[in-house]
């Protein structure tokens, strides 16, 4: 069930926060973007899986909007949301927003507010320790993504933002920064990727049957020779950590929110030694093309059938 929020008080942006270019422009399905009339808008926060910790809590305070022919203007929530994006993953999200009333018409960007005043309100949890989390550069007044979409005129336009963790928790001197690599995409024009791989396909890769050891790489087009997060090309477009949760033999994950197109999907038994920020040699197997239509559920199975 989801939790339950106080209402939220709306008021006009003021400042600016951490810029991160978004990597897809949203369009409408039926009606247009003249700023006429009003629409509704739905927002969630979904998460890619990193290994170097157990929980990562990010405590969001608002949210603000720019129209594109007005000024921006935020909804504060009058309780802050608390939401552990390590358990937001495999398709599962938790909401931000929901179905609230905006003026239909296009929007330039979007910015989070998150709580980082020292209190350990926003911070990960390593080996049973608590460590604060800080944004790595700007004002530290929110995550900002400039990536335009378009709420219809008497619809709800549904969006939900990825945080890929693999690629956003940087330790440095003892310190744990959030360099946030954020995506945001349109929940109707999205599929998925169901992965699964046996038991036996992991003792053969001499991998270790520990669910850290088993991840999947997921990067956007055909033939993609997969590399490591390094944040150059090709740089993967998520990831998903692979878990035998019945302890049945069947390691099973889901790669979610992925537009329609062609990915390249591989495996690997080296996640734990991708650091965000250097240039990793991961082993990867069985890459293969995976065609993801919106509203479908691929399937990647290993061992791939002959």
């Amino acid at each position: 069930m989801q939790q339950q929020y106080p209402i939220k008080r709306m008021r006009r942006a003021l400042g600016a926060g951490v810029m991160l270019a978004g990597t897809v422009a949203l369009a409408a399905c039926g009606g247009g973007s003249s700023g006429d009339g009003s629409g509704s808008l739905s927002l969630g926060v979904t998460d890619a899986p990193v290994d170097s910790a157990q929980h990562v809590f990010v405590e969001f305070s608002s949210v603000t909007l720019k129209p594109s022919e007005g000024e921006p203007f935020t909804v504060d929530f009058d309780d802050p949301k608390r939401i552990d994006l390590l358990a937001q993953q495999n398709g599962d999200s938790e909401l931000l927003l929901e179905n609230e009333p905006v003026t239909a018409g296009a929007y330039d960007w979007v910015r989070l507010g998150v709580n980082l005043d020292g209190e350990m309100d926003t911070y990960l949890v390593k080996n049973g320790s608590e460590h604060e989390l800080k944004i790595r550069s700007g004002r530290q007044t929110g995550l900002k993504l400039v990536s335009g979409f378009v709420v219809a005129q008497g619809a709800n336009l549904d969006l939900t933002i990825d945080f890929d963790l693999r690629k956003s928790i940087v330790e440095s001197a003892g310190e744990y920064k959030l360099k946030p690599a954020l995506r945001l995409v349109n929940n109707d024009e999205t599929g998925e990727i169901a992965v699964t791989a046996t038991d036996t396909y992991v003792s053969d890769n001499q991998c270790g049957t520990d669910d850290s050891k088993q991840a999947v790489y997921v990067f956007e087009g055909a033939g993609v020779t997969p590399d490591d997060v390094d944040g150059t090309e090709p740089d993967p477009l998520t990831t998903v950590q692979l878990r035998d949760e019945d302890t049945d033999g069947t390691y099973t994950a889901t790669a979610a929110f992925l537009e329609t197109g062609t990915y390249t999907v591989a495996y690997t038994c080296d996640p734990e030694d991708d650091e965000p920020e250097a240039g990793n040699s991961l082993t990867f197997m069985d890459a293969i093309d995976v065609e993801v239509t919106a509203g479908e559920t691929a399937e990647y199975a290993l061992p791939l059938s002959p």
